[in-house]
């Protein structure tokens, strides 16, 4: 079933340039079990279209989720808060859209590394709207000048009705990553980290800006490491990487981080590499002691490259 609300729009005046239609695309699953599958999409999907964003980033929390996208040229950020409650009957949710909130401030401060980003008023959110399994609710985040493409955010609720088949990854025997084992793709749109099995008391925060085949990980006073599937000089083998689940030791702390999708199949499990560098110091720190999680180029990760 598809429900359909207008939720804010920004005229924009953006110089254009190729964007692909496909902006970003991950899942969340909350406390819950309620898995919210989302795609942000420029409709239509013309070159040169009017839209340049920026990146965008996912926070969820408890049986809620943040989302934000910042435009570029327009040095503007506009985001949501969806809460996702029981309903009147053991088959049905209500889905509450709201404000992002001041929060708003330091997730563009981590997507896009400049505090000077505004924020879009919003104007307008719909009711809460009572949803059943496989709903999908569908609004614009922003409209072009002319009225002629927008950037439309769909959530798809899945509600875990059904319990999910293991991956064969779960029971194999870690190896090194190879060459021959195919492409990385990390999907950090969405996903959770847990510190000791539990989530951390800093909420994480998932950067969707940017993009490469080495994840990384930041903790407030403990600095950033930097994951590796293969050995390199510096790097300690300290956990395993399995389907979509990242998993080590740092610290004398059990860190767990479960990507939205797998990265690199699921019939295989790998060894994982991990490179503490306790000096790094992401921009917001000293306003948002968030947790993070990233992808990059490992050249790009390196301290003094």
């Amino acid at each position: 079933m598809l429900r359909t609300s207008l939720l804010c729009f920004i005229a924009l005046t953006a110089a254009a340039e190729d964007v692909p239609g496909d902006l970003s695309n991950g899942t969340v699953t909350l406390d819950s079990g309620v898995t919210i599958n989302t795609k942000t999409l420029i409709e239509p999907p013309i070159r040169n279209s009017a839209f340049i964003p920026l990146g965008t980033g996912f926070r969820s929390d408890g049986n809620t989720m943040r989302f934000i996208i910042c435009d570029a040229a327009a040095r503007t950020c506009l985001g949501f808060h969806l809460a996702v409650s029981a309903g009147n009957s053991p088959d049905t949710r209500i889905a509450t859209l709201g404000p992002l909130g001041p929060e708003g401030a330091g997730m563009s401060m981590a997507i896009t590394g400049e505090p000077a980003m505004k924020q879009a008023p919003l104007p307008k959110y719909p009711a809460p709207q009572t949803i059943h399994d496989g709903d999908t609710i569908a609004f614009d985040l922003m409209v072009s000048a002319d009225g002629t493409e927008r950037v439309v955010e769909y959530l798809q609720f899945d509600f875990g009705n059904e319990p999910a088949k293991p991956a064969a990854a779960a029971s194999a025997q870690p190896r090194d990553f190879t060459i021959d084992d195919g492409p990385v793709r990390f999907s950090i749109d969405h996903g959770h980290v847990l510190v000791n099995g539990a989530k951390p008391a800093t909420t994480a925060v998932f950067l969707a800006g940017r993009g490469g085949a080495t994840l990384w990980t930041y903790f407030p006073g403990r600095g950033r490491y930097i994951l590796s599937l293969t050995p390199h000089e510096g790097f300690v083998k300290a956990g395993t990487a399995r389907a979509e689940h990242i998993s080590f030791q740092a610290d004398g702390q059990q860190i767990d981080i479960h990507l939205g999708k797998p990265f690199a199949g699921t019939e295989a499990a790998w060894n994982l590499y991990v490179f503490h560098d306790p000096q790094f110091v992401p921009v917001l720190k000293g306003q948002q002691p968030w947790v993070l999680v990233g992808a990059d180029r490992l050249d790009n990760l390196l301290p003094g490259r």
